[in-house]
């Protein structure tokens, strides 16, 4: 018993024509997984922007409450230095009272 070429030629069509339908099938299901993996790269991205941006603006309020700071600190230090110099010039004119004092209350030598 010979094949029958006309049944060998309509399975053949058949086969391929499965073929050809599980072809397109599973490039559309790639393309759509790609696609849902596109986007979920995309979220990612731009998530990640977002949070580099909100870490950049946090970098640059520390910055500035740094800067802040140490202004603060030497607007403070100068005030600690004025009253020092201001502490220096009292312990002297107190020094040179009490250098006075001594020198008005000790015994004149030329009384003797």
């Amino acid at each position: 018993m010979d094949p029958d070429p006309t049944t060998e030629v309509v399975a053949d069509k058949q086969l391929e024509e499965h073929v050809k339908r599980a072809t397109e099938e599973l490039v559309k299901l790639f393309e759509e997984k790609t696609s849902m993996l596109d986007k979920l790269v995309t979220a990612y991205w731009r998530e990640m922007v977002d949070v580099k941006s909100e870490l950049d603006l946090k970098t640059l309020e520390g910055i500035d409450k740094e800067e802040k700071h140490r202004e603060t600190i030497a607007r403070y230090q100068r005030k600690i230095d004025d009253l020092q110099r201001k502490l220096e010039k009292s312990e002297e004119a107190v020094r040179e009272r009490d250098e006075e004092i001594k020198r008005l209350k000790a015994p004149s030598s030329s009384t003797s």
